[in-house]
């Protein structure tokens, strides 16, 4: 499998495996969160200069990737978990738990809100998650994973790679090296509303509804197509190398 969600900037590759619950656009950077870990904490944040603090939660020093409790922080309504090997501080990276929120959806087409929501679910909560794992489907078929031969004492394989992917402790690989994640969001706000016009009935007449799913669709393809996958491969949040450019087959 491949875990969600993408991860950048965690040079010493201490942290895996996070699980996001709650994350809006409201207490995100569209879709994106900043992170931090100290001696004692992981920390998430909304802002690019950490001034709101969303999550934290204690880890233990010298753990082999000891889960870690991410408690709601401030109101943001975000929690979860995730595992760290502490190592050392660092300040300089960001995880995307959703690549476009619903801020960026209501935007795309006129009055999306009217559209009604599932009794106890965060709007769309459904269609985030069927693009997060079409997201991560996509990207294994374009940029194949290659597992490599050495093992740990346990028997998992460990850190060999190909383009974005990075085996995680537990034999899961993980999107750690993708640099332009945020070049996805397009295709991923058309993506969701492709999902949304099928699975929820809007306040449309039958032929309007199919109209907009196709052109959902179309742009979609469109959107996926033209993004070139750019690769940090030192985790320094700069793009080292380019990979190849994704194309969309008709059977």
């Amino acid at each position: 499998m491949s875990a969600w969600p993408p991860i950048r900037g965690d040079a010493k590759n201490q942290l895996e495996r996070f699980t996001l619950a709650g994350v809006t656009g409201t207490w995100s950077d569209r879709g994106k969160l900043y992170g931090a870990i100290t001696a004692t904490k992981v920390e998430l944040y909304k802002d690019q200069d950490h001034g709101t603090l969303v999550a934290d939660g204690l880890h233990s020093s010298g753990a082999d990737f000891a889960k870690v409790t991410l408690a709601v922080s401030g109101g943001s309504g975000i929690s979860g978990t995730c595992y760290i090997d502490y190592q050392e501080a660092d300040s300089e990276w960001v995880v995307y738990p959703l690549l476009a929120v619903d801020e960026d959806i209501n935007s795309a087409y006129i009055d999306f809100t009217r559209w009604p929501k599932e009794a106890g679910e965060t709007t769309r909560e459904k269609q985030h998650i069927r693009t997060r794992q079409e997201f991560v489907r996509l990207m294994r078929n374009r940029i194949p994973p290659s597992p490599g031969a050495d093992y740990i004492a346990t028997g998992i394989v460990r850190g060999a790679r190909l383009g974005p992917w990075l085996v995680n402790s537990k034999g899961d690989f993980e999107l750690k090296y993708l640099h332009n994640v945020e070049d996805y969001r397009e295709w991923a706000i058309q993506y969701t509303a492709f999902h949304t016009m099928r699975t929820v009935s809007p306040v449309l007449e039958d032929v309007d509804q199919v109209r907009m799913v196709e052109g959902a669709q179309a742009l979609a393809d469109k959107a996926w197509s033209e993004v070139i996958p750019l690769y940090d491969d030192d985790a320094d949040m700069d793009a080292d190398r380019e990979g190849q450019r994704h194309k969309i087959s008709r059977g």
